[in-house]
């Protein structure tokens, strides 16, 4: 049985390491000042982390 959503964004916080931790945290703190719900969700942590580190390119080429 696989993890929920949720917990899979929760324990791929939990790996991150550097700057991508560093990221992260800047992300979730960002949100909270500006009053915005937290990114709790597997599927918009990982979108928001392509964003960052897939160069653009890969993410606009058709595959």
């Amino acid at each position: 049985m696989g993890m929920s959503d949720a917990r899979c964004a929760r324990f791929a916080m939990m790996k991150l390491i550097g700057q991508a931790q560093t990221y992260w945290l800047n992300v979730e703190a960002l949100l909270e000042q500006r009053g915005l719900e937290p990114i709790e969700s597997w599927e918009n942590m990982r979108v928001k982390l392509r964003e960052k580190y897939l160069p653009l390119d890969l993410l606009t080429s058709p595959h």
